[in-house]
């Protein structure tokens, strides 16, 4: 599949969730609105709203993933294009791109961001080589102000 019909095809399902999920939300809502008091869902079988949000939740939710659905994409397009024209040779298991893939994946865009920057820092001939997986759980020491908390700057799978 090449990249533009990737592009396409993902649009198009972007759009398809939005029209679907929102047509049913505002349907839903105004339905809820109309009804007498006897006829409302309670609240434990309601689904759970973002304040203030005129999206349903799924929608909200897609866009909030937004930025770390884009830097997945990078790294997409980076392996199917660079990727195989430099060849497939990387010091560590995962590849970096994997590594960058998963880190971006289970911590967002911003502490998978500097989780890959430090593994690509480290990817050098006198660097570090051997399995260095992503942690599972986010560095206790990591904040949004301090993100060079989230890499591993030194040594393969230290605590």
């Amino acid at each position: 599949m090449t990249t533009f019909a990737m592009i396409r095809k993902t649009m198009r399902y972007f759009h398809d969730l939005w029209r679907n999920c929102s047509l049913t939300w505002f349907r839903e809502r105004n339905l809820a609105r109309n009804a007498p008091i006897a006829k409302i869902k309670s609240p434990a079988v309601m689904r759970p709203t973002f304040q203030g949000s005129r999206l349903c939740p799924a929608c909200a939710r897609t866009a909030l993933r937004l930025p770390r659905n884009a830097g997945r994409m990078l790294i997409w397009i980076y392996r199917h294009t660079l990727s195989p024209l430099v060849g497939f040779n990387c010091r560590h298991l995962p590849t970096c791109s994997a590594y960058g893939d998963e880190a971006i994946a289970r911590f967002g865009l911003w502490g998978g961001g500097w989780m890959t920057l430090a593994r690509i820092l480290r990817c050098h001939p006198w660097g570090t080589s051997g399995i260095d997986n992503v942690p599972v759980a986010k560095p206790s020491s990591a904040t949004w102000y301090r993100p060079w908390r989230y890499g591993r700057w030194r040594g393969v799978n230290a605590k």
